[in-house]
């Protein structure tokens, strides 16, 4: 982060997971038309020919488990560093184990004299291919525009805040996601009596207490609202207008001036004479 980028540069992150979703979008796109044309030109009587060849098939095999051995490495780096990245392209890389599988699947469906096998099965991934690539969608879109993310622990949360003492009322908490890292923005209302000098103290002890109990969260920012200070208004007759020499009157709405004096918390603010234009 810097002064003119404070929340510094992880949207960049989203930007790539979104650019990824729709590349899945484009990829679900293509083997469903693939697969449709072939059920069609089946029902047809134009029947496709797969040759089946043990090399390939064997090579397929290979590919298959590593393929599955990266994305369950990816899928568990993603989930260590939260990234988002990561997390998108172990979804991408399982897609692709399914994309391999639908091939492997029409290998069989040669045996069984049945060869559209794979694009009956390419129908079927082709749904979970575009309902993985909307959650990678809807999550970096989520973010990129400042939404308000669901903290699983904001119950626990909320208790810790609320338990820090001179902490009078949260009025506002919102916890935003940028890449793989969480911000924390609050606002709190603080205690009557609570020396202004100490404010900073505050923050830095409810910002260890917080960053110690949720690793997750990276940046906390804190705003402070000091309770709002009652303003007492007192009313004086008064006999003439001499300031704060002027004499007090003994019936008030005889009075031909009032005395107006404003306090707050005991410290004088302000006093104001105005004249009575219904003495007489």
């Amino acid at each position: 982060p810097n002064e003119k980028f404070p929340y510094g540069y992880y949207k960049i992150e989203n930007i790539i997971s979104l650019m990824i979703s729709l590349f899945i979008f484009i990829t679900a796109f293509y083997i469903f038309l693939q697969s449709f044309l072939d059920i069609i030109n089946y029902i047809n009587g134009n029947l496709k020919i797969i040759d089946f060849s043990s090399s390939v098939f064997f090579f397929l095999i290979t590919s298959l488990l590593a393929s599955l051995l990266l994305t369950l490495y990816l899928k568990l780096i993603g989930k260590k560093t939260h990234s988002p990245i990561i997390e998108s392209e172990a979804k991408e890389k399982l897609f692709d184990i399914f994309i391999s599988m639908s091939v492997l699947i029409g290998f069989f469906g040669v045996f069984l004299k049945f060869y559209i096998l794979d694009s009956i099965v390419g129908l079927f991934i082709v749904f979970f291919i575009i309902k993985g690539g909307y959650s990678i969608f809807i999550t970096s879109i989520k973010t990129l525009l400042d939404a308000v993310i669901d903290f699983d622990k904001r119950t626990e949360l909320y208790n810790l805040i609320e338990a820090t003492p001179k902490i009078k009322k949260i009025e506002n908490i919102e916890i935003r996601s940028y890449g793989r890292y969480i911000f924390l923005e609050l606002e709190l209302g603080l205690a009557k009596n609570f020396p202004l000098f100490q404010i900073d103290l505050l923050k830095n002890m409810l910002k260890n207490k917080i960053k110690k109990k949720f690793p997750l969260i990276f940046k906390i920012i804190i705003i402070i609202h000091s309770r709002e200070k009652i303003i007492t208004k007192i009313a004086v007759p008064l006999e003439n207008n001499l300031g704060l020499n002027s004499k007090i009157a003994e019936h008030f709405g005889e009075s031909p001036y009032f005395g107006f004096l404003e306090f707050q918390e005991g410290t004088f603010l302000k006093f104001e004479i105005i004249a009575n234009k219904f003495a007489n």
